[in-house]
This record gives structure tokens, sequence and C-alpha cells, in this order.
């Protein structure tokens, strides 16, 4: 392309060109540009708007730059037809008050269209095949989503970066007309974190919650690798807290990596900590940061309460086995979430990406509006079904003897795409056990040896409901009944019964050895509906024999199982049975 000196002379020795007018330069069609532009899977974001410092917090504006840098980008008035590189892109958040300061790792590198909203079309050009009966399901809260902002995602082009649910379209707007975004509070120090808990969390009465950790990341990697990032979320901020960032000196400090406020917060019952698949993400918390979560609300109970409790016939689909977050945000927030399956196992322990930030900042504030949503339907309910109680404390789903009334607007049964998305959303070991064992719980075989004494008679009341558990537990498979006798006699055959691997890593492995004819993705299907990965059944199957020396066939194992385990587990975690196969590492 010309530059514009030279641009002028060509113009002024054409003055009558067609194609050519000296304010402009060369005319081409803004449609083509458009087309010729590939657009993003993420909005490109507002770093300006995105950090906060804790000056801006307490007031301080020390040489305008604080309130210079909250304000979002202004979109061009006049056709750009060069590359805008922002200035800020790579200069460090000015602070005083920590002694770590955020470096933006990318800056934006499209043109100056950046600003704080997914790309959305003005209402007039929505695409007339758009919805226009859908409306965005509002709250009592200050933040709701933009209708504007809701009806122009409605018409975008499927899985194109302005379809996507995302927190920065919700708004709050005051008496006289003021606007507030969502904000969102990045933290690298567990001195910003007790701040930002202090200033803008310690209050609420719910927040979203949800982590992020290294993948393969091991339990001797330490809070780091594996509570790499942890997000909270208010109706008006989001906080993420990137641990894997914080500085070694935090370590030596009381309560650890820990802000003392956080702690205090999820250690609190009276305030409700809402997500999806939230109570494997506090055993992460107790295992290595030593916090003992309360008041944990799983997202997933509440779901099918309110989408089944109104149908007689429906009841029998509330149960515990989770929904993945997706499939929630599709059919009550009305708009699809980006799953991200390449960000979600991206590296944690870096300065995050934009988008990391905005894959993460999305996890936690949508479990909080839909925690909103379906709280006010059940309420709506005539009579409102009791709530679902708090998932540490392990009690049934309370499900109303007789059908309920709704005065929500009755949606769209999304069972069978439950089971199609939630299996994207387990991709940890630990979470899937948690999950199995919630979802078995009530029909699992307890494994008692013959030295344990008899244990006192129930009471009335728990006989009857156990009398109710029964009736409603479908007949178990044969072969996973003969599993659990399996994983009997070895807890029989050891000192006071004390076994080392996990109960439903053993239950796999007895399943998939005695059974020639299932593979681990047939034991993934054979152990819950919604299947199991495979490679979780793959860990539960090595896990099993590493920790309680198992024999095994191992030419089965090196072909069913070593054969697609990932490499770095293989010289790893796994090595010691690897070797045992007389297989190499790789």
């Amino acid at each position: 392309m010309y530059s514009q000196p030279s641009r002028r002379t060509r113009s002024s020795a054409n003055p009558g060109s067609s194609l050519w007018n000296i304010g402009i330069g060369f005319k081409f069609a803004p449609k083509a540009e458009a087309e010729a532009e590939a657009p993003s899977l993420y909005p490109t974001l507002d770093f300006k708007r995105f950090f906060h410092s804790q000056e801006a917090a307490a007031g301080a504006s020390d040489n305008g730059l604080l309130n210079k840098a909250s304000q979002p980008l202004q979109l061009p008035k006049a056709p750009v037809t060069a590359t805008v590189k922002p200035d800020w892109g790579n200069q460090p958040i000015p602070s005083t008050t920590f002694t770590t300061t955020v470096v933006v790792e990318k800056a934006t590198t499209g043109t100056s269209t950046a600003c704080t909203e997914p790309a959305a079309q003005p209402p007039d050009t929505v695409s007339k095949d758009a919805p226009s009966t859908i409306e965005p399901p509002l709250t009592s809260l200050d933040f709701n989503i933009s209708k504007d902002l809701f009806k122009a995602a409605l018409g975008q082009p499927k899985d194109s970066a302005g379809s996507f649910w995302s927190h920065t379209m919700y708004k709050s707007t005051s008496a006289d007309g003021t606007v507030q975004d969502v904000q969102v509070h990045y933290c690298t120090s567990r001195q910003a974190m007790e701040v930002a808990c202090q200033t803008y969390f310690a209050h609420e009465p719910v927040l979203g919650f949800d982590l992020e950790w290294v993948a393969y990341a091991t339990r001797g990697g330490g809070p780091r690798q594996n509570v790499s990032l942890i997000q909270l979320a208010s109706p008006g901020r989001i906080g993420l807290f990137h641990v894997a960032l914080f500085p070694k000196a935090d370590e030596g400090e009381d309560g650890g990596l820990v802000a003392p406020t956080f702690r205090a917060i999820m250690e609190d019952a009276a305030v409700d900590k809402v997500g999806v698949h939230i109570q494997a993400d506090c055993t992460r918390l107790r295992n290595f940061l030593g916090v003992d979560a309360r008041g944990v609300f799983e997202l997933s109970h509440l779901y099918k309460l309110v989408k089944h409790a109104g149908d007689k016939q429906r009841r029998k689909l509330i149960n515990k086995v989770p929904v993945a977050l997706a499939t929630q945000v599709q059919d009550i927030l009305k708009l699809p979430l980006f799953k991200g399956e390449s960000v979600r196992g991206s590296n944690w322990s870096k300065t995050l990406t934009s988008k990391q930030l905005t894959y993460s900042a999305a996890d936690a504030y949508a479990g909080l509006q839909l925690y909103h949503v379906l709280e006010e339907r059940r309420l709506a309910m005539d009579p409102p079904p009791d709530r679902p109680r708090h998932a540490e404390l392990r009690l049934p789903i309370p499900i109303p003897s007789t059908p309920v009334v709704s005065d929500a607007e009755s949606d769209v049964d999304s069972d069978l795409e439950s089971v199609k998305d939630s299996s994207s959303e387990f991709s940890d070991d630990s979470i899937e056990e948690t999950m199995l064992e919630l979802a078995m719980a009530e029909s699992s075989f307890i494994a008692e040896s013959s030295s344990i004494a008899a244990r006192p008679s129930p009471s009335a009341a728990t006989a009857a409901a156990a009398a109710q558990t029964q009736t409603q537990t479908p007949t178990r498979d044969a072969r996973i009944v003969a599993a659990e006798a399996e994983m009997a006699r070895l807890q029989a055959s050891r000192a006071r019964g004390r076994l080392l691997a996990r109960p439903s890593a053993l239950r796999t492995f007895y399943l998939w050895q005695a059974n020639d004819d299932l593979a681990p993705a047939d034991v993934a299907r054979l152990l819950r509906e919604p299947p199991l990965q495979t490679g979780t059944v793959i860990g539960y199957i090595l896990d099993a024999i590493k920790a309680e020396k198992l024999a095994f066939p191992k030419e089965r194992l090196r072909r069913e199982v070593l054969s697609i385990l990932h490499p770095t587990l293989a010289g790893g975690k796994y090595r010691a049975v690897v070797e045992r196969c007389g297989q190499d590492e790789t």
C-alpha cells in the first residue's frame, strides 16, 4: 500500500480519477473489506477497562492514568485504512499499592475497532431470520443483560464471534441514566487478592465460583499448578486471582497463598458459592490451599428441580448427575456459551492472554446469573419447592410430592443436549471421581470387612428414606456388582480394611479386568450416563494398579490403555506401571 505522501502526489496527477479521492484515498467497497477480514472467535478485549488497580478502588487518580485507563476505546467515525496499535498494549498497569505489576501479555492486534462489548450489530441490522419472540431472562439484580445486545447476538451467524453469551453484555443503569459495565479485577499477588475481596466481595450473599488449573497437573505440582486461577463473581464485579503468579514471598505469610478474607468468604456457610461441578473445585481448594469451603451450591441440582418439578412424569429426572454449564447457559440464558476447549487446556501458570481472561471471567459470571434466574423461577412456582441443600451436606434433592405450577415459560427439554455437552466438561480425574460418587451415592455397593462390628439400626425416618431410594434405584448391571464384590474382598484382606486406591478407581479396574470384551470406552458407557471420558477410565485403571500394586494382563493393558495414554503421564505419574509392562516411556 502506498504511503500517504505518495498518494497525494498521484492524486494531483490524476484529479479526475473515479477510484481516487484526495480526502479518503483509494475507494474500496466496505463490504469487501469486511469480508476480507477473518473474524476472531473472541471479541477484542478492551484492556484499559479490563484491569483495575487498588488505587482506583481507593479513589486515587495520580497523574490521571487510572481514570484514563478505565475508559473504553471509542469506535472510529471514519474508515480505517491501516492497523492501529494502541500505545498501552505492553505497558505495566500503574500501581503504588502492590509490589507485583501486571503486564498485558498480548496487545490487541486488530484494527481500532476494539470495544468493551462483543461484536454485535445495531438493532436495525439484525438478521430477519433471528427469533424475535425470544426475550432475555431478566432478574431483580441491578445488572441485567442488555436487550439490544441480546437481540443482536441472536441475529448473528451460528458460532460467530458475536453470537456467544458474554459477561460484557450485562449493564446497570442508574436513576440518572448512567450505564455501568461489569468490571474485572485481575490480581497477581496475595495482597491484591485481599484488598479486592475486602472491597468488593466480602458482603455479597451469593458469589459465582470457578477454578482453572494446569493440564496434567499432578499432586506433587503444588497449588500453583493445581489451583492456578481462582474466579469469584458478584453482580457487578469479577475477581480473577492468579495464584500461579503470586510472589514467592506470599508463600511464607500466614495462610500461605490464600488471602484471609477469601478464606473467610469460602468457609462461611451463610454465603452461597454457586457453580457447576463446584464440589470438585472445592476439593482442590481443600487439598492444595487448606480452605474448607462451606455454603457450596451445585447449579445442576437447582436447574433440574426448576425444569422438572412441574411435571409428575418428569420428576424422576431430578437427580445429582451434573449438567454442563454450556447446556444450562444455552437453555436458561438463551445464548450459547463458548466452550473454549483449546483455551481451557492452555497454560494457566503464565500471565493470562486475552482469550484466557474472557473465558475465565465468563464462567464464574455465568454461574452467578444462572443461579439468580433459576432461583427466581423456583420462588415463582406455586407452591415453591424447597431449594436444594448445600452440596457439602450430601443431602438428597428435595423433590416435591405433587407437581408444582410454574409461572415461568416452559423451556424445551435439553436433557439429550446435556448428555452430549456435559461430557466435554469432564476433563479432570478429580471432577470425574466426585461427580461419579455423587451420582452413585444412593445405589453404590458398600464394602465392609467381617471384622467391622455391626452398626446400630437406622432410625425410622432414615429407614423410610432408604426404602424410598431403593424403590427409585434401577437394577444395576451384574458386572458392576461383581466388580464391587472384588473390591470388598480386597478391602477385607487389608489391615483395618484400609485401601490406598479410591473406590471409583478400584471399581473401574475390576470391571475392566474381569471383562475382556470391555474396552475403556465401553467401561465409560457402562459406569454412567452420560458416559465418562475415556481418559478418565484409563486414569482410574492405572491409579488402581499403581496404588494397590495389583496384577493385570500386561498385553491387554499395553493395547487398550497405554497405547492412548498421554506421553506426559506415561513418563511421569504412571511411569512405574509402564515399566512393569516392559514398555518404554514413550
